[in-house]
């Protein structure tokens, strides 16, 4: 079992932002000891354009957390795979494996915010060494298809491609937008 948590915002001016964090943390605490994670996942804007609180938010309240955790940046964090990989140990795209299932997590933005499509390269060689796993998941944070009508999003037609041509991909996660 794995759990999903994206769009912290830790650091968003008029936000109770550290009580909304300390809160996530204490509901997946409790989720994993009357359920059992075996992993948290966190797509994407851990910190709302304050990249220099990504320590904050990793050591204060990730780092609580009494599961092991994987995370992402998102637009807000304004990171690449260097300052991810100085905060959390690895870069901005990697994967991860759980017995038949693996994980696929891949950056969907630049430092300045911009959305961006995920590296095509690296989720195809990814998806090839995997393909002796049951099910695939992909994680992003911006969704690689415009699902609304708005610019809140990124059209990644070689992305959905891709996703489509394996068969253990079973489904792809997202955060970014906010709907309900």
């Amino acid at each position: 079992r794995f759990a999903l948590a994206s769009d912290i915002h830790y650091g968003q001016p008029g936000t109770d932002y550290a009580t909304n964090t300390g809160n996530m943390v204490k509901w997946l605490n409790a989720d994993h000891s009357k359920n059992h994670l075996d992993m948290v996942i966190v797509n994407g804007d851990l910190v709302h354009n304050r990249p220099d609180l990504l320590p904050e938010i990793k050591i204060s309240y990730l780092d609580k957390l009494s599961v092991p955790y994987h995370t992402i940046p998102g637009n807000h964090d304004f990171a690449d795979a260097a300052l991810w990989q100085k905060n959390f140990g690895y870069e901005d795209k990697y994967t991860v494996e759980f017995g038949d299932i693996a994980f696929v997590l891949a950056n969907t933005a630049d430092t300045k915010g911009t959305y961006v499509c995920p590296n095509n390269a690296f989720i195809k060689a990814s998806l090839d060494k995997l393909t002796d796993k049951k099910i695939v998941f992909v994680i992003l944070h911006i969704a690689p298809f415009k699902w609304q009508k708005d610019d809140f999003f990124v059209d990644c037609p070689e992305t959905i491609d891709l996703l489509h041509s394996y068969p253990n991909v079973k489904a792809t996660f997202h955060g970014h937008d906010h709907y309900l």
